[in-house]
């Protein structure tokens, strides 16, 4: 599978995590999770959606990118089942990341959620950082405390 499918969202082949990185060339999981996970990716900022789905890929993730917040309440509506975890910008144009969040939560109350802005995480983000399954990373943030934050929020599922 492609770059081009990997974006669009396309579900990997069957078979164990080795298989497909034998497949596709990706990397194998990272340990922080012990698993590959499928990331919905919400932002509208192109280089930084592509620089997250760049990083989250190199370690063994499959990415969905969304570019705003319309498409990202169309795509984790469509696939939540198949989605493990939404990173979700909070100051997009179309739809604010609150609403993009109640959407999120309608179709599956346990989704598990990072929320993100380059704005701080006042308000709003602090309200959403209560909710079960919930984490805030303020931009700019390291590839580090990205892990952590995943291993974190994957780990502690909305129950």
């Amino acid at each position: 599978m492609g770059d081009e499918e990997r974006e669009r969202g396309t579900p990997r082949p069957p078979g164990n995590d080795a298989q497909h990185s034998a497949r596709t060339g990706a990397a194998q999981p990272a340990a922080h999770t012990g698993r590959a996970l499928r990331i919905l990716v919400a932002d509208d900022e192109r280089n930084v959606r592509r620089s997250l789905s760049l990083l989250l890929r190199s370690a063994g993730h499959a990415v969905v990118e969304c570019e705003g917040g319309r498409e990202a309440v169309e795509r984790y509506g469509r696939d939540w089942r198949e989605i493990d975890v939404v990173i979700l910008d909070l100051t997009m144009p179309d739809l604010s990341g609150g609403e993009v969040f109640t959407a999120i939560r309608a179709a599956n109350p346990r989704a598990p959620v990072v929320v993100s802005s380059g704005f701080g995480l006042g308000g709003g983000a602090e309200s959403l950082a209560r909710e079960p399954g919930v984490l805030a990373l303020p931009k700019p943030y390291t590839s580090e405390e990205l892990k952590r934050v995943l291993a974190e929020v994957v780990g502690s599922r909305a129950d």
